[in-house]
């Protein structure tokens, strides 16, 4: 009943998603544009994903929830308040790249 670990991520994480393989660990951030990308054995960052629609947007989209194709190639982030999905290519999570948003 003790507190093992604190894992860095942006602001007011609210969602995991673990990859297919257990190499990385999503976090849905609310109370940002961000998605932390974290290795689930050492709860270092790997990445930080902005969902937001441009670059230098201010927080606000609130992404909130996220899920993986089985295959864990793909990445999809609801932005409750953008009210989109962004989409991004993770297979490899060090070096996500944004595919564009639904």
């Amino acid at each position: 009943n003790k507190v093992s670990a604190t894992w860095p991520t942006a602001s007011h994480p609210t969602e995991l998603a673990l990859a297919p393989d257990g190499k990385a660990l999503y976090v849905a951030c609310s109370n940002s544009t961000q998605v932390s990308v974290l290795d689930p054995a050492t709860g270092a960052t790997l990445q930080t994903l902005n969902a937001a629609l441009y670059p230098q947007a201010p927080s606000g989209n609130t992404p909130n929830s996220l899920s993986l194709t089985p295959d864990g190639q793909l990445l999809f982030v609801a932005n409750a308040d953008a009210n989109n999905l962004a989409v991004f290519n993770v297979s490899d999570p060090k070096v996500a790249k944004p595919l564009g948003f639904v």
